[in-house]
This record gives structure tokens, sequence and C-alpha cells, in this order.
């Protein structure tokens, strides 16, 4: 009897560490949960940030996906560029926008300008065009800035030696009512829009944002003076379909894919197809060229361009 006691209370004394070590085991497992739900959450809220940026960007009918067939360790990368992003009291995503002009006075006073507003700041500046490539590889801006006239490198040439690794980032000229000779040239580059520096500064930002959102951005002016010079033939618009130059109309307005689609209750897929095509068919290469075209031929009046206040008489 007593040797059974004995031989119970050993094994007892056995089994005892081991629920020791089964606890601590346990508690491990816990605390590594633990710490893999806070890094979770983390990892949450940097998607998070890259979710609204795309969304931001898809907005803007020019969003610049991450490929699907990239490495973890170069997703994480883009994740952490857009959780480090700055954000809006809102927790939105500020728009990112470099300027480029030989002028100190005047980048200060964009400057001034933009950071005054809660949606978008300046992440960087250039005195000349040949130094906008390397920052925008820095940066990747939301919008560029380009003076049309700068030493070693105008606006113009800047731009074609930008579209070929930035297709799709808004570009907005920035010229004066001398720059007449060069804004063709900028306009057959791929330029998304074209200010005047004598603009007003609510008209600026309300360009920027509009140019952010896919938008084409053309001062009434600036429109009136590339009319008189850019070769059009005789009915551009011939060759397309009705619903085509519905589309052209509202594009030439200023709407974005997403706005025309809802004007004409179709898809935003659907849109981009006749935006496609009809480019193709009017032998233009962006949205700004098409609505220049629509103001032009009657499609759309002058004061009706988006974002700008109809010329002072």
């Amino acid at each position: 009897m007593d040797h059974s006691r004995g031989a119970a209370k050993h094994r007892q004394a056995q089994r005892q560490p081991r629920r020791k070590n089964h606890v601590g085991a346990r508690r491990g497992v816990v605390r590594e949960s633990r710490r893999f739900r806070r890094g979770l959450r983390g990892e949450r809220r940097a998607r998070r940030a890259l979710r609204l940026a795309r969304d931001a960007r898809a907005r803007a009918g020019a969003g610049r996906r991450v490929p699907g067939g990239i490495g973890n360790r170069a997703r994480h990368s883009l994740v952490v560029q857009f959780a480090a992003a700055p954000l809006t009291a809102e927790g939105e995503p500020m728009l990112k926008i470099v300027i480029a002009d030989d002028h100190p006075i005047v980048r200060r006073g964009l400057r001034m300008t933009i950071d005054a507003e809660q949606d978008m700041r300046v992440v960087a500046e250039a005195a000349d065009g040949a130094q906008v490539p390397a920052l925008l590889k820095q940066h990747s801006p939301d919008v560029v800035l380009l003076d049309l006239q700068m030493p070693r490198q105008n606006g113009a040439e800047t731009l074609l030696q930008l579209r070929p690794d930035f297709p799709d980032l808004p570009v907005l000229i920035l010229t004066s009512f001398s720059d007449d000779a060069h804004l063709y040239a900028a306009l057959r580059a791929g330029a998304s829009g074209f200010l005047l520096k004598e603009m007003d500064g609510d008209d600026l930002v309300a360009a920027i944002r509009g140019a952010a959102q896919g938008k084409p951005q053309l001062h009434p002016d600036i429109a009136r003076r590339l009319m008189a010079r850019a070769p059009m033939p005789e009915d551009p618009f011939q060759p397309l379909t009705e619903r085509e130059r519905n589309v052209l109309e509202l594009l030439g307005r200023g709407m974005s894919n997403k706005e025309i689609a809802l004007t004409l209750t179709l898809t935003e897929m659907t849109v981009k197809g006749y935006v496609s095509d009809l480019l193709a068919k009017l032998g233009v290469s962006d949205r700004t060229q098409a609505a220049l075209m629509a103001v032009r031929y009657g499609l759309v009046r002058v004061d009706e361009l988006e974002g700008f206040r109809p010329p002072s008489k």
C-alpha cells in the first residue's frame, strides 16, 4: 500500500515540471501571438495608407497600381513609402507637388500658396528643367508645375524627357503671355494643362486638384492662343460616333472619367474605352489636346472650361 502511494507521488512529481513547461510554452505562444497582432495592426495601417493613396490616383484616372508580380520586399517598400506620406487632418494623403521655375521669387510665391492649403504640399523645387527627372524619382509627386521658359532646358524639352518614364504624371505648364512660341511644342510634348503665372491663387490650387483627378487644365486665354496655332482638319469629328462626341464634350468641360461615367450612366471602364477610341480617331495623344479640339470646333465654349473664371473684358 505504502509502496503504491510512493509510486503515485513519484509519478506526480515527474508530471509537475512538464505542466509548468507546458504553461510556460503556452504563455510564450500568447506573447508571440500578441506581437504578431501588433505587427499585423501596423501593417494594416500601412496598407490603409497605401489604399487611400491608390484610390486617390484611381479617381484621377491615372492610378499607379502596385504590380502584383513584384516581390514582398519591393511591395513592403511601397507600403512604407505611402504610409510615410504627409496626411491631412482627416487622414487622407496630401497631394505632393514639385515646382520647377528659374525665378526664386516665383517658386516662393507658389510654395506659399500651395502650402497654405490643407490637402497639398510642395515636396521639392527645381531651378532648371535638367534637375526635374531626379526629383521625380526621389519624391514621386502627384502633380508637377513646370515653367515653360527656363535656362539650359525649357519646359517643353523637359516634358519630352519626362514622358517615357512618367507617361501618366500630370504636368502643368506655367507660362506668360510672351511664351507663345513654345506653347504648342509643350502641347505636343504631352502637357496636362497650361496655367498663367498671373492667375489667382484660388484658381491655381483648383487647377492642381483638377490635374490630380485627371482633368485637363486650360486657361481660357491660353486656349485661344493654342487654337490660333494648332493645325486642325476642317471636320475632325466626322469619324466619331454620337456617344464618342458626348464623351468628348464632357471631357472638354474638364470632367474626369468617373464624372463622365456618372453623367452618361456608363461604367468607368466603358468611358476609358471611349476616350481611347476618340483619341485615336482624332489623332491626338492626350486629353488636353482633345479638349482643345472640342473648344476650337464648338463642342465646348471657352468660358465652360472648368476651374477658371471667364476672362475679364
